[in-house]
């Protein structure tokens, strides 16, 4: 009868070890969509300042009254509105020590500059959200009154959706008030897939959706862009903003329902914006060597339609 093996794992168990994969990987990201926005900078800047203004220049009435022989254009006045923005400052750090980057069996220096440079841009995109969706300008479906009252009825299976009447309402009122479009005549809609994946289960019953490809090259399309509806291109986003419990209680748990906001934007009608250029990289190569970024920045709403 043949030996057995006399050299195993359990005989040169020093040797055997637990395996490491050495690439970083990282959690799973949404692309920051919400600052692209922000479409507004300041072109003739007179000089530094921690509050930036624009000059809106306001429209004269039309003057439509015929003019006699004898008589001469009567002179009027013009008038402005002006937004200002204050600058505001953001950042955030890490901090890595020698023996990490001596020791660590992957790259600490590449994750960590990754990693912060992520939240670089998620901050920034969160900012201009934020901004985004404290506008007063505000539809609610369903021909709901307020926020309070849409309602997410889950013992009936019933919910308050945005209807193609809604789409209809919001394209006319930015038409009406003299929105410019943003991109190829539409207007642009960022939403949620939980909102996109009712909405488009209702418009695949009657006509009016264009698919993406339908309208536009796929190098002119946003990250995200699904299809046109009514004068607007649909954009989803994980990144739309939910208000949990904001709405009405929902019978079926007797807790207060959760609100999706979609947000309809135009050209010229997003965030102004100034900001200083990040400072983002390795500073020092010392016993601690902090990784940070900073940047000066403020949001504001430029027009509401």
């Amino acid at each position: 009868m043949a030996a057995g093996p006399s050299v195993t794992t359990q005989s040169l168990s020093q040797i055997v070890r637990v395996g490491y994969d050495r690439q970083a990987y990282y959690a799973l990201r949404s692309q920051p969509l919400h600052e692209s926005i922000a479409d507004v900078k300041p072109a003739m800047q007179a000089m530094p300042g921690n509050v930036v203004t624009w000059t809106l220049i306001d429209n004269l009435a039309p003057a439509s009254n015929a003019l006699s022989e004898q008589s001469d254009v009567t002179p009027v006045a013009l008038s402005t509105t002006q937004i200002s923005v204050s600058l505001t400052e953001y950042g955030n750090a890490v901090i890595e020590n020698a023996a990490i980057r001596a020791t660590g069996f992957l790259d600490v220096d590449e994750a960590t500059m990754n990693t912060i440079s992520y939240n670089l841009v998620d901050t920034l995109d969160i900012i201009a959200l934020n901004q985004l969706i404290a506008g007063l300008n505000v539809r609610y479906a369903n021909g709901k009154a307020s926020r309070t009252t849409l309602i997410a009825n889950s013992s009936s299976n019933s919910y308050d959706l945005i209807q193609p009447a809604d789409i209809r309402f919001v394209t006319a009122k930015m038409r009406g008030n003299k929105a410019a479009p943003k991109k190829q005549g539409f207007y642009v809609t960022f939403l949620h897939p939980d909102v996109s994946a009712d909405f488009r289960a209702m418009t695949g019953s009657f006509a009016g959706w264009r698919d993406a490809h339908v309208y536009a090259s796929p190098q002119a399309l946003f990250a995200g862009e699904i299809g046109a509806f009514e004068g607007q291109v649909f954009v989803e986003t994980p990144r739309a903003s939910i208000q949990l419990n904001a709405g009405g209680t929902n019978p079926g748990t007797s807790n207060a329902s959760s609100v999706y906001l979609t947000l309809t934007w135009g050209a010229g009608l997003g965030p102004c914006r100034r900001h200083r250029s990040p400072r983002c990289g390795l500073a020092g190569r010392g016993h601690a060597a902090p990784l940070r970024w900073l940047r000066l920045v403020r949001n504001a709403r430029l027009r509401e339609i």
